[in-house]
C-alpha cells in the first residue's frame, strides 16, 4: 500500500513539474531578431540628420521628409518619395540600389554609403557616419 501511494506521490509531482515545464515555455522570452530581419521588416523615415553638428533635417522640405528608405530581403535597397513628391513628375521609387551588412552586422553600406549601426531595434535605427573629418547621423523610424 505505501508503494502505490508513494508511486501515485511520485507520478502527481512529476506531472505537476511537467506542467509548470510547459507554462514557463509558453511564458518564455521569444527569439531576439536579427538586423537583417528588423532592417527589412519596416519601410524607414528619416526623423533625424546631422553632419558636423549641423541639424540639415531642420532645412529639408517636408515633401522630402515622407521619404522612406526600403531595404528589401535580398540586398535591394529602394527610395521611395512617400506620400508626398516634391515634383510631380517624379518617379515614386527614386534610388534602386543594393545594402548589405558587414563586421558583424555592425556596418550597413547601402546606396554607395557606409554607416556605423548605433541603434537598431523594430522601431527605431541610428547610424552614424565621418567623412573628412566630419561626423554625422540619421535616426530613422520605422513606419
Amino acid at each position: 500500500m505505501k508503494k502505490i501511494l508513494l508511486i501515485t506521490f511520485i507520478s502527481t509531482m512529476m506531472l505537476g513539474m511537467a506542467s509548470c515545464t510547459k507554462s514557463e515555455d509558453k511564458t518564455s522570452t521569444p527569439a531576439t531578431a536579427s538586423r537583417t530581419d528588423l532592417l527589412t521588416a519596416k519601410k524607414w523615415k528619416v526623423t533625424a540628420l546631422t553632419l558636423g553638428g549641423t541639424d540639415f533635417y531642420a532645412t529639408m522640405d517636408d515633401c522630402d521628409k515622407d521619404d522612406l528608405h526600403i531595404f528589401k530581403v535580398g540586398g535591394v535597397y529602394n527610395a521611395d518619395n512617400g506620400p508626398t513628391k516634391c515634383d510631380p513628375a517624379d518617379d515614386q521609387i527614386f534610388i534602386i540600389s543594393t545594402w548589405a551588412f558587414s563586421e558583424n552586422d555592425t556596418k550597413l553600406t547601402y546606396d554607395g554609403d557606409t554607416f556605423t549601426v548605433t541603434e537598431l531595434t523594430a522601431t527605431t535605427m541610428k547610424l552614424a557616419c565621418t567623412s573628412g573629418g566630419v561626423s554625422g547621423s540619421i535616426t530613422f523610424v520605422g513606419q
